[in-house]
């Protein structure tokens, strides 16, 4: 999707601004955060579609390979300004309240002044609805045999927001059943016991699947990567057939959907 601002323009006093960490990947961008960006857009077509990156990393890394100029957020929110913006509403695909999500508030916050009114949606994990809702949705593709199991790989965080990951395995084996697991690249999961524990269950084949918006560095790297420490090496090293799955949560349709359904209940800055 290349920059559409012809084809997401509404009413220039009324404004969206889909805010996300983002990632060096063009291939998953396209599948996933631009997927999402298009839901949302489609979801408010009367408001100017704008978009913003957290990442300096990330943004810069775009630059330099293709030219393309994705703003930061204090940058969006001036260009907004700039605009005539007056009514904004902003849709993170953020996945949980962690620390990348509490510097993008303050920036909004810092910025609040600017306008007559401001709603902001909360990130896509935000509560046990959220979490059996997007659970049900993606055990629906994993159908499971007595010789397979499944693990999803999250991030992590040390922000107090990684004991959403606990709860998200709860709600992903209440669909799927006793062979899903959820382990975290940081945030504390424990490798040797995550492979006792799916070793257990007798299974011979072991599914790896990104429990990220993005199927980025880190599903290729940490996850899939020919490293002696990737998750796709250690569970071969355990005696399983490990098969990775390169897709990320922004390619499934319901998570489109509940960023669109958080969007429409936005509310104002706390």
């Amino acid at each position: 999707m290349e920059d559409d601002r012809s084809s997401m323009r509404g009413n220039r006093g009324r404004a969206l601004l889909v805010i996300s960490f983002g990632t060096t990947r063009q291939g998953t961008r396209e599948k996933t955060i631009r997927r999402i960006e298009k839901a949302l857009a489609g979801e408010f077509p009367d408001r100017t579609f704008y978009r913003a990156f957290t990442s300096p990393h990330v943004r810069a890394r775009i630059a330099a390979r293709s030219g393309e100029q994705i703003p930061s957020v204090p940058e969006a929110l001036t260009k907004i300004r700039e605009d005539g913006g007056r009514d904004l509403l902003i849709q993170p695909t953020h996945l949980l309240r962690g620390t990348e999500y509490d510097e993008m508030m303050e920036d909004i916050r810092a910025e609040a002044g600017s306008w007559d009114r401001c709603a902001v949606g909360a990130p896509l994990l935000s509560s046990e609805k959220d979490l059996e809702t997007l659970a049900s949705s993606l055990m629906a593709d994993f159908p499971l045999t007595d010789q397979d199991a499944l693990v999803w790989m999250g991030h992590g965080t040390q922000h107090q927001a990684n004991s959403i990951y606990a709860k998200a395995e709860e709600f992903l084996q209440k669909a799927g059943g006793e062979r899903v697991f959820l382990g975290t690249v940081e945030g504390g999961t424990d490798m040797d016991a995550l492979i006792s524990r799916v070793k257990k269950t007798g299974a011979k084949r072991v599914y790896l699947v990104p429990f990220l918006i993005v199927a980025g560095v880190h599903a290729e790297e940490d996850m899939a990567g020919d490293s002696p420490d990737s998750w796709k090496n250690r569970f071969a090293a355990a005696g399983m057939e490990p098969v990775s799955v390169m897709k990320g949560l922004g390619e499934y349709p319901a998570v489109s959907r509940l960023f669109c359904e958080h969007a429409r209940n936005a509310g104002p800055i706390a």
